[in-house]
C-alpha cells in the first residue's frame, strides 16, 4: 500500500552501489590521464625524430635570410675596401646575380623578395638599374653611387637619385654628384656616408630624419649644415686641415658638449639633441678652448653616442672628453688608439690610456703619447682652476 525507496529498505545495498560508481569514475579519469601523458611523450619523440629527418625544401623565409646574410657580407667587404682606397667599383659584382644562377627555386625566391633588392649600386647598366628598382617594390632603398664618368653613367645615377624620397641609406664614393644632383628632400633618409670626395658636401638637403653620418677622407668643417639635429651617430675620418682648421701650431681640440645654460662665445655651433646624453665638466671650456683652435669652432653635441675621429696626417691632436665609451682613433706617423675615460674627482680628464697593440708602437711613441696626455691634464686643470677662482 505504501511505496518506499530502496534506500529506506536496504541502506547497505545503496551504499554499495554508490561506492562502485565512484571507483568507475576514478578509473575513467586515470585512463584519460594516461592517454594524455602518452600523447605528450609521443609528440616529444616525434619532434626529436623530425630534427633528424632530411628536409627536401627549406622555408622561403629562411632562404631569404640566408641570401640577406650573403649580401651583408659583400657590403661589409665593400666598406672596408673603400676606406683603404683599394676598391675598384667597376670590377665589383652583384651577389644577387650569383644567387639567380643557383637553381630555379633560388631564382624564384630572389626575384620575389623585395628586401633583397633594396641595395642599389650605380656601377651597372641602366637596364639592370631599372630591374633592381622595379623588384624593390616600395621599401626604403640603400643607394651607393661611385665616382664614375658622368657622361657615361649620368642616366644610371639619375635613376638612383630620383628615388631619393624613399632612400633610407645613401653612400657616395669618390663622387661629385652630391653637389650637382641632390636638390630634393630626403624624408626617410637615416644614414648618409661619404668616401673620399673632394667636393663640398651637400648643403641643400632636408635631413629631418638623418640619424647616422659617416665621413671618410672628405672635406668637412664643424659648421657645415649637414650636421642635422636628429643625429645619433657621428663617424668622421677626414684630412686634418679640412676637419678642424687647426691652429698653425698643429694642435687642435674637440670639446663635447656645452652644458645647459652655458653661454658659448663660439661663432660655430651645432645642436644635436637626439644623441645620447654626455655630461660636460667645466664652464670655462667653451671660452678657453678657442686659443687652441684657429677657427674658434666648438661642436656642442649634448647627446653623443660615438664620436670617432681619424686623422690622416701627422698632426698631434689634443682631445678633451669625458665619455668613457668615446674612442678616438688617431693615425699619424705612428698610429695609435686612445680610450678616454672619466676621472672621478674631476669628471672630464683622461683617466687611463689604452694602446692598440696592432699598431706595434715603439717606446718612443708611447712616451710621446704619454707626454701629450700629461700636457692635456695640466692645461685643462689650469683652465678649471681659473674658472673656479672667478
Amino acid at each position: 500500500m505504501f511505496r518506499t525507496s530502496r534506500a529506506s529498505v536496504d541502506p547497505v545495498g545503496w551504499d554499495r552501489q554508490t561506492g562502485l560508481g565512484g571507483v568507475a569514475q576514478a578509473r575513467i579519469v586515470l585512463e584519460e590521464q594516461i592517454e594524455d601523458h602518452l600523447k605528450r611523450i609521443v609528440l616529444v619523440i616525434k619532434r626529436e625524430l623530425n630534427t633528424l629527418t632530411p628536409i627536401r625544401r627549406l622555408p622561403t623565409e629562411l632562404l631569404v635570410d640566408i641570401f640577406m646574410r650573403r649580401l651583408s657580407g659583400e657590403k661589409a667587404a665593400r666598406h672596408k675596401a673603400c676606406i683603404h682606397r683599394d676598391y675598384v667599383p667597376l670590377r665589383c659584382g652583384d651577389a644577387r646575380i650569383s644567387i639567380l644562377h643557383v637553381c630555379h627555386q633560388c631564382r624564384a625566391i630572389c626575384l620575389g623578395a623585395p628586401r633583397l633588392w633594396r641595395d642599389v649600386m650605380t656601377n651597372f647598366s641602366e637596364e639592370w638599374m631599372r630591374e633592381v628598382l622595379s623588384r624593390s617594390g616600395n621599401i626604403p632603398l640603400a643607394v651607393l653611387t661611385y665616382g664614375q664618368d658622368l657622361a657615361r653613367w649620368s642616366k644610371t645615377v639619375q635613376l638612383a637619385l630620383n628615388e631619393l624620397p624613399r632612400t633610407g641609406s645613401l653612400t657616395f664614393f669618390r663622387s661629385d654628384f652630391e653637389y650637382r644632383m641632390l636638390t630634393s628632400t630626403a624624408p626617410v633618409l637615416e644614414s648618409l656616408t661619404f668616401y673620399q670626395t673632394e667636393y663640398d658636401l651637400p648643403r641643400n638637403l632636408d635631413l629631418s630624419r638623418l640619424a647616422r653620418l659617416n665621413l671618410y677622407r672628405c672635406k668637412f668643417a664643424w659648421e657645415h649644415p649637414i650636421l642635422a639635429s636628429s643625429l645619433v651617430h657621428l663617424d668622421i675620418r677626414c684630412n686634418a686641415p679640412y676637419l678642424l682648421h687647426p691652429h698653425p701650431s698643429q694642435h687642435a681640440i674637440i670639446t663635447v658638449p656645452s652644458p645647459p645654460g652655458c653661454a658659448s662665445s663660439s661663432s660655430c655651433s651645432v645642436s644635436t639633441p637626439q644623441l645620447e646624453p654626455t655630461r660636460y665638466a667645466s664652464r670655462a671650456a667653451p671660452v678657453d678652448v678657442r686659443r687652441y683652435c684657429g677657427s674658434g669652432c666648438i661642436l656642442p653635441l649634448p647627446h653623443l653616442v660615438p664620436l670617432r675621429v681619424l686623422l690622416l696626417k701627422a698632426v698631434r691632436m689634443r682631445i678633451i672628453h669625458e665619455d668613457p665609451k668615446c674612442q678616438i682613433d688617431m693615425e699619424g706617423l705612428s698610429a695609435f688608439g686612445v680610450m678616454l675615460a672619466e676621472r672621478e674627482e674631476k669628471g672630464h680628464l683622461l683617466e687611463r690610456l689604452i694602446l692598440n697593440e696592432c699598431f706595434n708602437l715603439t717606446e718612443k711613441d708611447v712616451r710621446e703619447l704619454q707626454d701629450v696626455v700629461s700636457s692635456i691634464s695640466v692645461e685643462w686643470d689650469g683652465c678649471c682652476n681659473d674658472d673656479s677662482s672667478m
